[in-house]
């Protein structure tokens, strides 16, 4: 289990682009496999965007995510 950062931008119509791994707290890398579900888990959101004097604007986010590897078994991690 751990906690990773990840940076995203919010575009003008919600949708959710340019997610990167910020930080991984985990101490150790949790791999392309976990990275990628943070990702997609992230790309499923509509989100409500930014507002600048009446307009909609890009936004840059930092978003923690927390996850559990306990259910995947031993192996997965290494």
């Amino acid at each position: 289990s751990g906690l990773v950062n990840l940076n995203l931008i919010v575009e003008t119509d919600g949708s959710v682009s340019d997610i990167l791994l910020k930080d991984d707290f985990t101490g150790l890398s949790i791999g392309p496999a976990v990275t990628k579900a943070c990702i997609d888990f992230l790309k499923a959101y509509k989100c409500i965007p930014g507002k600048k004097n009446g307009q909609q604007i890009r936004s840059k986010l930092e978003i923690p995510v927390y996850f559990g590897l306990e259910a995947l078994g031993k192996d997965f991690v290494q």
